[in-house]
């Protein structure tokens, strides 16, 4: 539509160069857009080598019963806990990681971040710490 509606205004020979100025910021942002959905692909591409899925078990739900208890957590923040802390028994390893959970509210109780930390977990309320523990965690 832009291109047909520039082409229009494009007629009028005082319009000309301004039309001109018009068609080469149409390009811009065209190639713009197009350099940032390729950029966010190769992003995507990277994550999907290396993220994975935490699975919610019967062995999850159990101990979301007691986590829910202890923590005095509702049903859904002890299910993801519960599934967090079975990850890290499961693939514990000497390198820390990192759980990034924007709910201080409820997560930030001195008990659990005990318990993280027991695994070398580091609990994060903010995407920029989260960024910057991954980026810590590359360069070193």
């Amino acid at each position: 539509d832009l291109d047909a509606e520039l082409a229009q205004m494009a007629r009028a020979e005082s319009r000309s160069q301004l039309v001109d100025g018009l068609a080469q910021l149409t390009a811009l942002l065209i190639g713009s857009v197009e350099e940032d959905a390729h950029r966010l692909e190769l992003i995507r591409q990277k994550i999907s080598d290396v993220a994975g899925v935490i699975p919610l078990d019967s062995d999850n739900l159990k101990s979301a019963i007691r986590y829910q208890q202890l923590h005095d957590l509702s049903p859904q923040d002890a299910m993801v806990y519960a599934a967090v802390i079975d990850n890290l028994r499961q693939f514990r390893t000497d390198e820390s990681s990192c759980f990034l959970n924007r709910n201080s509210k409820d997560f930030g109780e001195p008990l659990i971040f005990d318990e993280l930390r027991g695994y070398r977990c580091n609990l994060l309320f903010s995407f920029e710490k989260g960024v910057d523990f991954v980026r810590s965690s590359l360069s070193g």
